[in-house]
């Protein structure tokens, strides 16, 4: 029922106005466990204004799924042939959210970029990384401190991503010299 999906931080379904896209993506694992073809049904059901907050929500949760555990890739390649067949202004919203999860993950445990940036490499092709390191970089931003040390994350991130990381590493500096 989708009455799980409205309760978040102690905000209950009357308080929010209107409907959370992105929270039924994030919990299609748990409505639909391993029926993954029930994952993309859900969202063509949905109007196209408001599908990419359900892509963004999917990916925050295969991400869980398929890339940070390794039993994972086996599940996480095959809901990758489907999504490889929607539409590309979906796509990118699902790939964020990938690497929004990852980004959680990083600011958790440092070394986990140095984990997971091979497999990313290997696993997720070069025209998509770029979505990825977005949704680390979204993450970074939010949860920056003066504990993270954002120069050893990017050790781990192809210098040709490092673009997306510019606004973090003067952000970065700030927090170390104040």
């Amino acid at each position: 029922n989708n009455f799980s999906i409205a309760k978040y931080d102690g905000v209950k379904s009357w308080d929010i106005d209107g409907f959370s896209y992105t929270r039924q993506g994030w919990f299609t694992g748990r409505r639909f466990g391993k029926e993954l073809n029930h994952y993309l049904e859900s969202a063509n059901k949905i109007d196209g204004t408001y599908r990419n907050q359900y892509y963004y929500g999917l990916g925050r949760h295969i991400s869980a799924r398929g890339l940070i555990w390794k039993k994972g890739f086996k599940g996480y390649c095959e809901i990758q042939k489907q999504i490889d067949n929607i539409d590309e202004r979906y796509k990118v919203y699902y790939y964020e959210g990938i690497g929004y999860s990852l980004g959680k993950n990083i600011v958790k445990d440092e070394s986990f970029m140095k984990n997971i940036s091979s497999s990313i490499e290997k696993n997720i092709s070069e025209n998509i990384r770029y979505y990825i390191y977005l949704g680390v970089a979204k993450v970074l931003d939010e949860r920056l401190t003066r504990q993270i040390r954002l120069t050893d994350i990017l050790k781990s991130v192809d210098k040709k991503y490092w673009k997306i990381f510019y606004p973090l590493e003067a952000k970065n500096l700030f927090l170390q010299n104040n």
